[in-house]
């Protein structure tokens, strides 16, 4: 008869010599986004200053029958409210950077920001939480998931202040948000909240210098002037079907940037990213992208108007200066280090 306790103690032996040996491994490529220990205070007064300044929007108020009447412009209408109303624009815009930049923790639970859109419907799931949270609690939501990933569970325990928990934690129960979607379709992430509202994605990123896991300043490398809202590949979901496809490409170019670049952080350890060619790692970027595009979440109309007050073309349907000249630094990027563009024959 075998020693099944020796096998049983001999496999405990191996285990625990891996669990050693996971201790000692080296953090992921984020170091340049880790805090120190004494930012706590920090977190905590700043955290304070953008829910103060949530909480005291009255324009905010939504009722129970207008969110179940589901218009899929009331959150993003919600923000803009909230950013441009009298003598609160400076004081939202100063809030939300200090606590989007002192409530990141430790980047450990980054995750493989890649949004197909495949899985779950967003048009669905966006409906689905609008009925449940307010336009603050979504807006606060997906604030913090640009800036931590998925993980709520490490999100919430890195919060030092009980009030900003609290705050925190009251969506994320209301809408059941998990971490990891683990094959459910109708689960709900941050990123897929992420997904679900690319209208207020680009407006958090376009008036705020909010940390990611690749800062601006790198991206800045590129091209100094790179526009802010390309930092997020929910960006190609506001673009305008007007464009042509010239310029379609070409934004689709501007966006792919920082998306392969945040992908090379997130993913240095993902064997099935590592092993692709740094041109089939590109190939299929670009293919959530034109999923991003193709979807359904935003009428052409509301598409429009986005890419023209946000600055990605003008009334013209064409390309701004801006995107022109940051697409030809974008083009030339791509095709040093991923020999690939858009259009490319």
């Amino acid at each position: 008869m075998s020693d099944k306790s020796g096998s049983s103690r001999r496999s405990l032996e191996r285990t625990g010599s891996r669990r050693e040996r996971r201790k000692t491994k080296p953090k992921p490529r984020v170091e340049h986004l880790l805090p120190s220990d004494s930012e706590g205070s920090v977190e905590s007064q700043a955290s304070l200053r953008i829910i103060k300044v949530l909480d005291s929007s009255s324009s905010l108020k939504i009722t129970k029958s207008t969110m179940s009447e589901i218009n899929l412009k009331s959150v993003s209408d919600a923000f803009e409210a909230l950013s441009t109303s009298t003598a609160n624009r400076t004081e939202f815009n100063e809030a939300i950077n200090h606590f989007l930049d002192s409530c990141k923790g430790k980047l450990n639970d980054w995750i493989n920001s890649t949004i197909s859109f495949a899985g779950f419907d967003a048009a669905i799931m966006r409906s689905r939480v609008m009925k449940k949270a307010s336009p603050q609690q979504i807006v606060l939501l997906i604030a913090v998931g640009l800036v931590r990933g998925n993980n709520v569970d490490r999100i919430s325990k890195t919060m030092t202040d009980s009030g900003t928990i609290k705050k925190f934690n009251e969506p994320v129960k209301v809408l059941s948000v998990v971490k990891a979607v683990g094959g459910n379709f109708n689960a709900i992430t941050l990123s897929r909240l992420i997904a679900c509202f690319p209208e207020v994605v680009c407006r958090i990123l376009h008036d705020n210098q909010i940390p990611m896991a690749v800062t601006y300043d790198e991206i800045q490398f590129v091209h100094l002037e790179y526009p802010k809202i390309a930092r997020h590949q929910v960006c190609a979901s506001i673009i305008s079907s007007d464009l042509n496809s010239e310029d379609l490409d070409r934004a689709l170019d501007v966006i792919i940037v920082p998306y392969l670049m945040i992908s090379e952080v997130i993913n240095s350890r993902n064997k099935d990213w590592t092993k692709q060619s740094k041109k089939a790692r590109a190939e299929t970027s670009s293919m959530y992208l034109h999923n991003s595009y193709n979807s359904k979440l935003l009428d052409a109309k509301e598409r429009r108007e986005l890419s023209i007050s946000l600055g990605i073309m003008n009334k013209d349907s064409k390309l701004t200066a801006t995107w022109m000249s940051a697409s030809s630094s974008a083009r030339n990027w791509l095709q040093d280090n991923y020999r690939f563009y858009h259009g490319q024959d």
